[in-house]
């Protein structure tokens, strides 16, 4: 046999083998094989964005669950702030004035329902300025201006009603006459005193202590030519 007819029937065994199922069958299973692996890897690819966005929506739902809790905090924290610490105490603002015959005096005291206006008259320049320095360090809102002489401080802060049950011009002229037995009227709905500086500050505290303060509207002042204050409080409308 020549070695052309040899060649020619390798190539004809090679063909023949191409042609059988059994190996067709196994370059099938290699196909189907690489096309699992990449819908395997795709939907690999997809669970990893959906998870990547879950975790998104999550870290942004607690965000907005931890960001919403603090404003609330701080929201609550304001108005407490608002209602309660900035209705100052009268009482501890008159003692660390300190006020005697020698440096000056209050002039008038008056409240509604948003405000406390306090009007203070010195005679020393000297006490003058260190109150007006004390009380702005203590970040009261205080003015001072001076007119012939005579130097004025004025005050005004912030004042909430706040309503007590108990609270009404019979309760508290008895309070007062039960205390120190200071002298008071009523009249026109109204408990009327008439008192020096110090029983002034003690009738103020006592009402603070009693929460009574912020239930009545005042109007506090000296009588001219006098050291004696008139005191005046009335149930609001």
């Amino acid at each position: 046999m020549s070695r052309m007819e040899l060649a020619l029937g390798d190539l004809m065994f090679d063909i023949n083998l191409l042609n059988k199922p059994g190996i067709q069958s196994n370059r099938s299973e290699n196909v189907d094989t690489v096309s699992k692996e990449k819908k395997q890897k795709v939907i690999s690819e997809i669970e990893k964005t959906y998870s990547n966005k879950f975790n998104f929506i999550k870290y942004l739902f607690i965000s907005i669950i931890i960001s919403s809790v603090i404003f609330l905090f701080y929201t609550v924290n304001n108005f407490t702030k608002t209602n309660y610490e900035k209705n100052i105490s009268l009482a501890y603002l008159l003692r660390i004035i300190n006020l005697d015959k020698d440096s000056g005096y209050v002039k008038n005291i008056s409240t509604d329902k948003e405000n406390i206006n306090i009007m203070i008259e010195f005679i020393s320049e000297l006490e003058f300025y260190d109150n007006l320095e004390l009380l702005a360090k203590f970040d009261y809102n205080v003015k001072g201006t001076n007119s012939n002489e005579m130097y004025y401080l004025f005050l005004k802060e912030n004042w909430n009603l706040e309503i007590n049950k108990e609270g009404n011009v019979y309760r508290l002229k008895q309070l007062i006459n039960d205390f120190k037995g200071i002298a008071s009227d009523i009249l026109e709905n109204k408990v009327i005193v008439i008192c020096d500086y110090i029983d002034l500050v003690s009738i103020i505290e006592l009402c603070e202590k009693n929460n009574l303060f912020n239930s009545f509207k005042f109007n506090i002042s000296k009588i001219e030519d006098n050291t004696l204050y008139k005191f005046i409080a009335e149930e609001y409308d």
